[in-house]
């Protein structure tokens, strides 16, 4: 009696794990992948160059950032490129204000001196 009960419920089990319905998702909350979204790109290059007194040490107020826009594809605005900056931080901050997006950063050193490449990206208009 008890292998036949055994058997039985194993067999609704799995008759019951096939019977269920597949709910149907939300689309509303899922992206549609069928979008023709396009994309403009920047890499905005940079590094901070700080100038040595008589005795070797940084001051803090010579520290500069020299920062470069390279427009990939994109229409180039002149007037970024013409600004100047007191940080990487405020070139992003100047850039995000026209609809750029920020997507990553790579820390490369060269010659002893940190550059800094950050990623942006902005629909196109």
């Amino acid at each position: 009696m008890k292998k036949i009960l055994l058997l039985l419920t194993i067999g609704l089990i799995s008759f019951q794990s096939f019977s269920q319905k597949r709910s149907k998702r939300d689309r509303s909350v899922f992206p549609n992948k069928n979008t023709t979204a396009q994309y403009e790109f920047m890499i905005i290059k940079g590094y901070s160059s700080n100038d040595l007194d008589a005795v070797g040490t940084a001051s803090m107020n010579q520290t500069r950032a020299k920062i470069s826009f390279d427009f990939v594809g994109a229409n180039m605005n002149e007037s970024l490129n013409e600004m100047k900056y007191r940080s990487l931080a405020h070139a992003v901050n100047v850039v995000s204000k026209d609809g750029w997006e920020f997507i990553n950063s790579n820390i490369i050193v060269s010659n002893g001196a940190l550059l800094h490449f950050y990623y942006m990206k902005r629909l196109k208009k």
